[in-house]
């Protein structure tokens, strides 16, 4: 089954996410994220958090704002994990009041947020992101959207990998340490 049929039969059984990270579509991004550094990965994750919260209206934008500058404090190390996990679950939780394309939207963005603390996270992102793109534009125009999109988040990838191995920038400590991106 092709990832486009994989994801129209998803809508067709109304599931709540359209895409798994099984779905074909997303293999050659999450290899490429299982062999970037938790840097990289976060980096990567705030770039494309920034992209989406400028897609929600006012209030919601407001609150994801919130919530990136608090984990971007949070991967300088300049706030402790409890104050970020608040901002996130709170993101996650004020979601699920909204419509269905605003709430995949924000989760998309609560779990990029919180690559910050595992990179496993990372698929998240474009599981509930693009369940809210095929959801605004149908599967057919919104597939093509997804595919183009996947092709940018490999590239934002590729420049963040080059970025994080090059800077001179300092991040918390535990970044520094490999973690698994499982």
């Amino acid at each position: 089954m092709t990832a486009k049929e994989e994801t129209a039969k998803q809508l067709h059984l109304r599931r709540k996410l359209l895409f798994t990270k099984a779905n074909p579509l997303f293999l050659p991004l999450e290899e490429k994220l299982s062999s970037a550094s938790r840097i990289a990965v976060a980096l990567w994750a705030f770039e494309i958090c920034d992209k989406i919260k400028d897609e929600l209206d006012s209030e919601e934008k407001e609150q994801a704002e919130e919530a990136i500058e608090i984990c971007r404090q949070w991967m300088n190390g300049n706030v402790k994990m409890n104050k970020a996990r608040y901002a996130i679950l709170a993101l996650h939780h004020s979601a699920g009041e909204k419509d269905p394309v605003t709430q995949a939207k924000m989760h998309a963005i609560a779990q990029g947020l919180s690559c910050v603390h595992t990179p496993g996270h990372a698929m998240g992102i474009p599981i509930y992101y693009f369940t809210a793109i095929v959801r605004e534009y149908g599967i057919d125009d919104g597939f093509e959207k997804c595919l183009k999109t996947v092709r940018k988040y490999e590239e934002i990838l590729k420049k963040c990998c080059k970025t994080s191995s090059g800077s001179n920038a300092r991040y918390a400590g535990f970044l520094y340490t490999e973690k698994n991106y499982k």
